[in-house]
């Protein structure tokens, strides 16, 4: 891979492993804990909500309506599609990417992989998700 992934070790671990769907998961928990901090530490109130929680099921307020307390709308609905894109990976929806269910077509056919596909789709995501992490931590 021709980028330096010093910077986010488990990420950098799993991407340089060919591991693209399983780094994904990692980036939307980064993203999840990342929106998590902010919206609770932005009011008193989403403070005292998150703290007084008691559903194990469900968190108290969505991704969505956390983002579109913070941000203006184009840019609420710009983090909620990353959102949802990373979403789809994790839970293995093949609208979302190529990465989530490892298949590919193939000149007359379709071609399924017991394991990672190396080729130009994973590895230019690869270095995309590992840049996306980064600016995440910082």
């Amino acid at each position: 891979m021709g980028v330096n992934r010093t910077g986010c070790r488990p990420i950098a671990l799993l991407l340089n492993n060919e591991h693209y769907s399983e780094a994904a998961v990692l980036a939307l928990t980064q993203f999840e804990l990342r929106f998590d901090l902010l919206y609770v530490s932005s009011d008193i109130k989403h403070a005292t909500a998150w703290v007084a929680h008691e559903n194990p099921k469900a968190l108290n307020v969505g991704m969505k309506k956390k983002l579109e307390k913070l941000f203006k709308p184009a840019e609420a609905a710009r983090l909620y599609e990353t959102f949802g894109y990373l979403s789809g990976i994790k839970h293995g929806n093949p609208l979302y990417s190529e990465l989530a269910f490892p298949g590919r077509s193939r000149a007359r056919g379709f071609v399924i992989a017991t394991g990672p596909i190396d080729d130009r789709f994973a590895k230019a995501f690869s270095d995309a998700l590992f840049a996306y992490s980064i600016y995440q931590q910082a």
